[in-house]
C-alpha cells in the first residue's frame, strides 16, 4: 500500500475527529459515502476523487493544500513516464509495449520513498542515454 496514501488517511482521520465527528459513519452522512469508504480513506487502500473532495473540503474545513502532496506524487510518475516516451522519440527506438506496460506496473507497485529514490538514477540514465544517441548522431 502506498505510504502516502496511508499519511494522507492518518491527516484525514485526524482533521475527522478534530472537527468534532467523533465515527467515520459521522462524517460519511454529512458527505453522502458509507463508513467502509472513509475507513477505506484512512487506511490509505483508496483516495477521495472529486466530488467526494469537495464534500470534505467543506464538512473539514480544508483547502486542496490538505490534498497537494499525493497528487504531486503523482504528477511525478506521470512526469517521468512522458519523458520515457520523449527519449523514445529522440532515438527512435521503442520500448515494445509488453516491457512498458512492466515498467509502468512497477513503479505503480512501489511505495512512495521508492518512486523518490528512483527518479534521480533514471534521469541520470535518461541524460546519459540521450547524451549517447546525440554522439552517434554527429558521428
Amino acid at each position: 500500500m502506498d505510504s502516502l496514501k496511508k499519511k494522507f488517511g492518518k491527516k484525514l482521520q485526524a482533521r475527522r475527529k478534530e472537527m468534532g465527528f467523533a465515527t467515520q459513519t459521522d462524517l460519511g452522512n454529512r458527505i453522502g459515502v458509507d463508513q467502509p469508504m472513509i475507513a477505506r480513506w484512512e487506511t490509505g487502500v483508496y483516495y477521495p476523487s472529486g466530488e467526494y473532495k469537495e464534500a470534505l473540503k467543506r464538512e473539514l474545513k480544508i483547502d486542496d493544500s490538505f490534498f497537494d502532496e499525493q497528487e504531486n506524487t503523482d504528477v511525478s510518475i506521470v512526469e517521468l513516464l512522458k519523458r520515457i516516451e520523449s527519449l523514445e522519440a529522440q532515438s527512435r527506438v521503442k520500448v515494445p509495449t509488453g516491457d512498458r506496460g512492466e515498467l509502468i506496473n512497477l513503479i505503480n507497485s512501489l511505495d512512495d520513498s521508492q518512486v523518490r529514490a528512483l527518479i534521480g538514477p533514471i534521469k541520470q540514465l535518461i541524460a546519459a542515454q540521450s547524451s549517447m544517441n546525440k554522439n552517434k548522431i554527429g558521428s
